[in-house]
């Protein structure tokens, strides 16, 4: 646009200003002289590159596949004046507001542009010039180019604003003004450029504030093997450690590469001055491939390896909480104290490396639909903590692994709207199942049911050794798929189709790392889970999986805690919203306690639950594993689409029952748990009462009232422990209070205790059920 500039003011100046001829040849020669005398050597890749780039640039692109979208879509008027910040959108009604203003400015900075440039304003045709270029670029999707000439068109922008304004004799109010509506944006950016906060335009928190430097070994000919999966930081440890044996597992960050093929080479770069050194490239590339990098194949996917020539002596990895992997048992919120850690070989075990492969890119040039990971950005639900965008299959080498090791995965899908489910085990072809898994000698299923976020110990797996070398590999089974942009106001007036992010996940990753089976069988499992989210999105030693972080329940769920008593039992409290429309509250919630299982009533309302603690027969040692399936469930509205059966609000592993007395009148009341009585009380025909077990026999007492309405009869009762223990058989005079006893002995199993009615009658209208009783109080007390 410069050269098109010059042309257009000396052409206008020939027809308008008469100009001589001869007079605008010779400055024009001149001007090229200087060029020529300044670039010299270097004017024949000038023009090679500038006609490479200009091609490219009118080449019509796919919107679909933009990775700079800012000014194809309505927000870049937003963005050109700095009323919003790239990639940063504003609540409404700002967005809308702003891109208004934006549209209205624009126009009235073109007409005024066509004004000036009439009389020969330089600047102002430089400014058309660029506007018109903006056109094309925007005509042929060329987003790149478009979101470079934004910034290129910023001078001529602020001579174009600044002779509008100082047309007004408000001048200096309005100068204030305008800054004003700017500084949101420039406090943004000044934010940003600090490198606090990841995401966005920083890509290595806090390397400005704690530097780069990395303290070498006294040993100069130690071999440093690094982890780095982050490029900003391969290429900073490159330069700090240049001239030592320092290798990059994750991936070749260095690969050499040319675009001209010197053995045929155009015409033009034959005239390269230095063509001899030039020709030289290709086979030092390849010699340089072949001798220190080592191209395999396993599980279907090519990678290449670094050669080593010596074994392992240092590990130089990022501090894990810049790392997707490796941060379990490390406290995220302890003060960081340097981006890299340099480690003795010796002090690493179970160290996971991602490796660069053909089904799982690294992000940094990597194929889009096959990108592993992304770059770290902040965790919505876990101020201070980062997680980071992930593909569907991920390559892992082990450091000194253990002979069997637990692959910890810690994601999360609540985020993705429409997308939330984690996909199911199917049998394949073969007949065999396939679905998300840790796949090593043995390939090892996840665990992931539901919906939302999942934090599971995948195991026991045994590495694959290979070519000396163990790697495991985290498949989801699952092709990722773009973000959904729920778009609003005047966001919505043109390119909807052109996604704001150009990513493709599946959800995003917390952590994953190894651990020993001696550290898994020795995991500390909570207890308790009260807090949300940040018993969940924080969740290190809790299992779980179908469960948002802000408590709600997707239908399948299910979570593994500490050990509980035999004795004791498990708390369920929560609530099933009452949703217009939804079948929410006509199902049931069927609840699983280490295999033993329950199916107590999902009705609308809040439910709290004491369920008994059988014996355990689950494989992970000292857990409590509590899995619920809602029979009925809905999509949460406005606009968010996740799936839910209900809210939970505690789960806790009680070593005994927390009360001897519980009250089934009160709706919401803790109760132990049963089927067929109603939050208010009143029993259908057949109930049932769920008593844990017990080392001493126990006494329980029912009352019940039974109203005189319409002159009832009196009706009879049967209570029966299901193993035939014991059982009481009582009539329920109208119009009275009840109370039937009944002795219970000590037992080293759950109980079911069974209610019969002789009869039902209906409620008074409006209420449409059909009830036998009203069950009021429930007392358990050890008997003497």
């Amino acid at each position: 646009f410069t050269v098109v500039t010059y042309l257009g003011y000396q052409g206008w100046s020939l027809v308008r200003r008469r100009t001589s001829p001869a007079f605008v040849t010779s400055l024009t020669a001149y001007t090229l002289l200087g060029v020529v005398l300044l670039l010299r050597h270097n004017l024949i890749s000038y023009v090679f590159v500038l006609v490479m780039q200009l091609t490219s640039a009118l080449h019509a692109a796919n919107l679909l596949l933009s990775l700079f979208p800012y000014f194809l879509l309505p927000t870049g008027f937003s963005n050109l004046f700095g009323w919003m910040p790239i990639a940063k959108d504003f609540p409404e009604p700002v967005v809308s507001l702003s891109i208004l203003a934006g549209m209205v400015l624009s126009v009235v900075l073109l007409w005024r542009t066509v004004r000036e440039a009439w009389r020969f304003n330089a600047t102002a045709m430089l400014l058309l010039v660029q506007a018109a270029v903006a056109v094309q670029f925007y005509r042929g999707a060329s987003d790149f180019n478009l979101y470079k000439l934004a910034m290129w068109m910023q001078p001529a922008l602020a001579f174009g604003i600044a002779g509008l304004i100082l047309k007004s004799r408000r001048a200096p109010w309005l100068i204030f003004l305008f800054a004003l509506s700017t500084a949101p944006s420039a406090l943004h950016y000044s934010r940003a450029a600090e490198g606090m906060v990841s995401g966005g335009m920083t890509e290595l928190r806090y390397g400005s504030r704690l530097g780069m430097a990395i303290p070498p070994p006294a040993d100069h000919d130690a071999q440093i093997t690094a982890t780095i999966e982050n490029v900003v930081a391969a290429k900073f440890a490159g330069a700090e450690l240049r001239g030592r044996q320092l290798a990059f597992a994750s991936r070749d960050y260095f690969t050499p590469n040319t675009r001209v093929d010197f053995r045929d080479p155009p015409l033009p770069v034959l005239f390269q001055p230095h063509y001899a050194d030039m020709a030289q490239a290709r086979p030092l590339m390849l010699e340089r491939n072949e001798k220190w990098e080592k191209t395999s194949m396993l599980w279907r996917t090519a990678f290449s390896q670094p050669v080593l020539t010596r074994p392992t002596d240092y590990y130089l990895s990022l501090a894990n909480q810049f790392s997707l992997f490796n941060k379990f048992g490390h406290d995220a919120t302890a003060p960081v104290r340097s981006v890299f850690e340099l480690q003795p070989a010796g002090a690493v075990r179970n160290r996971l490396i991602f490796v660069h492969s053909g089904l799982g890119n690294h992000y940094y040039l990597g194929n889009r639909g096959f990108i592993s990971f992304f770059q770290q950005e902040p965790d919505q639900f876990a101020p201070g903590r980062d997680f980071n965008g992930i593909g569907h299959f991920m390559l892992l080498r082990v450091e000194n692994p253990s002979k069997e090791i637990y692959v910890r995965v810690a994601a999360t899908r609540t985020l993705l709207t429409g997308r939330t489910g984690w996909r199911k085990p199917i049998k394949n072809f073969d007949g065999n199942m396939v679905g998300p898994m840790v796949k090593g000698e043995v390939d090892v299923p996840m665990g992931a049911i539901g919906n939302g976020a999942l934090n599971r110990f995948v195991g026991p797996v045994r590495p694959m050794v290979f070519e000396g070398v163990p790697y495991v590999a985290v498949d989801f089974y699952e092709a990722p798929d773009v973000i959904f942009d729920r778009r609003t106001g005047f966001k919505r007036l043109y390119n909807l189709a052109v996604p704001l992010d150009y990513r493709r996940v599946l959800g995003w990753g917390r952590d994953i790392s190894a651990i020993s089976a001696e550290e898994y069988r020795a995991l500390k499992r909570p207890l308790r889970i009260a807090k949300f989210p940040e018993d969940l999105s924080e969740a290190e030693t809790l299992e779980f999986s179908g469960a948002y972080e802000d408590g709600w329940l997707s239908p399948s769920s299910e979570f593994v805690l500490g050990e509980g008593s035999t004795t004791g039992c498990v708390r369920l409290r929560g609530f099933v919203p009452q949703l217009a429309g939804s079948p929410l509250g006509s199902g049931t919630m069927k609840v699983s306690v280490n295999g033993r299982e329950l199916e107590l009533p999902a009705a609308t309302g809040t439910f709290d639950w004491l369920l008994p603690m059988p014996a355990t027969t689950s494989t992970r040692s000292l857990a409590t594993t509590v899995s619920v399936v809602f029979t009925a469930s809905t999509k949460l509205p406005g606009g968010d689409e996740r799936p839910t059966g209900g809210k939970l609000e505690l789960l806790e592993v009680l070593p005994a029952l927390p009360a001897s007395t519980f009250d089934f009148g009160t709706p919401g009341a803790v109760r132990l748990a049963g089927m067929g009585v109603d939050q208010d009380g009143w029993m259908a025909r057949t109930a049932t009462l769920e008593l844990p077990a017990s080392a001493t026999a126990t006494d329980v007492a029912l009352r019940f009232e039974y109203p005189d309405w319409g002159g009832k009869k009196s009706m009879t009762l049967q209570t029966q422990l299901a193993d035939g223990a014991a059982g009481a058989t009582q009539a329920l005079p109208p119009g009275e209070y009840t109370t039937i006893r009944l002795h219970a002995p000590a037992s080293t199993a759950p109980r079911t205790l069974r209610l019969d009615a002789s009869a039902d009658f209906p409620l008074p209208a409006p209420d449409t059920r059909r009830r036998a009783a009203r069950l009021l109080q429930v007392d358990t007390v050890a008997a003497p």
